[in-house]
């Protein structure tokens, strides 16, 4: 069975379709098909910098949150 057909097939079951669970199941599934992932909308820049983050924790280039908190005058929320 080809893709048209299935569509059909599908199209037809739903107009006769009574249970609201199922399209409240339907929509739910349809509305998650059709959310892009954040990720995948990133730029190019973003994820070179993203990546170059990553580097950075693997060769142990970090600084402790408490540096940073101190920095700017404040203390870590705890």
């Amino acid at each position: 069975m080809n893709a048209a057909t299935q569509k059909l097939e599908l199209m037809q079951w739903l107009a006769t379709l009574k249970d609201k669970q199922t399209l409240q199941a339907l929509f739910f599934f349809k509305d998650i098909q059709q959310k892009t992932d954040w990720w995948d909308e990133l730029t190019e820049e973003q994820l070179a910098e993203i990546n170059k983050g990553i580097r950075d924790i693997k060769e142990g280039r970090t600084v402790p949150s408490s540096t940073v908190w101190k920095k700017y005058g404040r203390s870590p929320k705890h």
